[in-house]
């Protein structure tokens, strides 16, 4: 196994943990306590002295992620100085010295926002408590007659191909692990999902999804391109039109939007079929453009977050009602919806609001770095991290609100995903 490979087996495994225990947590009831430790041999006679980070269930609805501050922990667990900024810079508050505040670095969250708890608690164990692995957790759990064990088995490990390998997928869960691999390859980590179980992807300034099929062992890619369209039967006429000269990637109307898909064979699975394909998307999510949008007659589903002036720019007012999303992380998405008014453009406005957040304090964060203040790009860090789960959250929401229902046709195996480069591209004119 390369160290490559060796690598990614462990974020794969994290990610596997993380997923899990945001699930747990999202389903805990009041008074419902889980410690997680780092697993240690005993030294000279004293027990575990390993770092731990605990969650409690609270107040109907809440629950409280905690680390431990010097005040609890063994002599030789005390967090250094960098360590307690490490720590707050992952989202944690810092402990209140005032008679009944958290004597503890914690963070309070809705337990509809178990993902993003779950998120914070793997960057504490792996970057303060330098956790290698899932496997070196303990967890114990206390509470209610009904209260279940915490239980995280890792996946049996599968055999990871190259890339340009076909492999025989032996499942559902084969395949999605595959796919992980794949993006996981392409991001540099393991892929982050959403509640449905899809891979929101940025290319350029869109989000697209990659999932996996149920009914058949295919991989499907889905990208939104345009909202709230007035002529129906305008965008249809220029739509099949598009769909001609671009036969590989399908544009389909879809509750008064547009959405590009293209879906890929997966018996055989190759890697790198999956890596053309987001190619050709990103040809075509290039080529989409005002111009078009005006065409088919809607609204482009774009961020502006690729204008260099955007950093320059003053941060537009943050709505109050986005700021009690990203803050409170309190709802599922239909209640992030009816805080959205459930209306499109509300949500869409703020997807945009929140992606520039993203992109400013992302730019804040490298010029932190750039002067050496660790701290404020530690801040600056957690912010971004953030507003992009705020960005996820209200994806969602938008899907839920008007998650279309796909008309496609199941096709054969798709044998030529490596087309013609040279062909004109889909919004090119071409002389008839």
């Amino acid at each position: 196994m390369s160290e490559s490979d060796f690598d990614r087996g462990i974020d794969n495994a994290w990610a596997d943990f993380q997923r899990v225990l945001g699930d747990y947590v999202g389903a805990m009831q009041d008074d419902d306590v889980l410690v997680l430790e780092s697993r240690h041999e005993s030294t000279n006679d004293i027990a575990d002295v390993g770092g731990c980070v605990q969650f409690f269930a609270w107040g109907n609805d809440m629950v409280r992620c905690e680390v431990p501050s010097n005040q609890f922990l063994h002599p030789l667990r005390q967090l250094s100085s960098a360590q307690q900024d490490q720590v707050a810079g992952c989202g944690f508050r810092r402990p209140d010295d005032s008679a009944n505040g958290p004597a503890s670095f914690y963070v309070d969250r809705n337990r509809a926002w178990g993902d993003y708890l779950a998120l914070r608690c793997v960057q504490v164990l792996r970057q303060v408590w330098n956790v290698a692995h899932p496997s070196f957790l303990a967890a114990s759990t206390t509470g209610g007659k009904t209260t279940p064990a915490f239980d995280f088995t890792p996946a049996p490990a599968r055999p990871v191909p190259d890339l340009g390998s076909a492999v025989d997928p032996i499942d559902h869960e084969h395949l999605q692990a595959l796919v992980d691999a794949t993006i996981g390859a392409l991001l540099g980590h393991a892929p982050i999902k959403d509640r449905e179980g899809d891979i929101p992807l940025h290319l350029d300034n869109l989000t697209l999804f990659v999932s996996v099929l149920e009914s058949e062992p295919a991989v499907e890619v889905v990208a939104p391109l345009i909202s709230n369209i007035d002529d129906l039967t305008r965008a249809a006429e220029v739509i099949a039109d598009q769909n001609r000269r671009w036969p590989e990637i399908k544009l389909l109307l879809a509750h008064e939007g547009v959405v590009a898909v293209m879906r890929i064979d997966a018996d055989p699975y190759v890697g790198r079929h999956l890596l053309s394909a987001l190619d050709k998307f990103r040809e075509l999510l290039g080529a989409v453009d005002q111009e078009f949008v005006e065409r088919i007659g809607g609204s482009g589903l774009w961020a502006d977050t690729a204008d260099e002036a955007l950093v320059d720019q003053p941060a537009r007012d943050v709505p109050e009602a986005l700021l009690d999303i990203a803050h409170e992380l309190a709802i599922d998405p239909k209640d992030v919806a009816r805080l959205c008014d459930n209306t499109q453009a509300t949500i869409l406005e703020y997807i945009r609001i929140s992606r520039e957040q993203v992109a400013t304090w992302r730019e804040s964060e490298l010029e932190a770095a750039y002067a050496d203040d660790t701290a404020k790009a530690q801040h600056c860090h957690s912010e971004a991290l953030g507003w992009e789960q705020t960005t996820r959250v209200l994806w969602e929401a938008l899907r839920v609100n008007r998650r279309p229902t796909l008309p496609i046709p199941k096709q054969g195996r798709q044998l030529e995903l490596f087309g013609n480069t040279s062909e004109a591209t889909l919004f090119d004119d071409t002389a008839e």
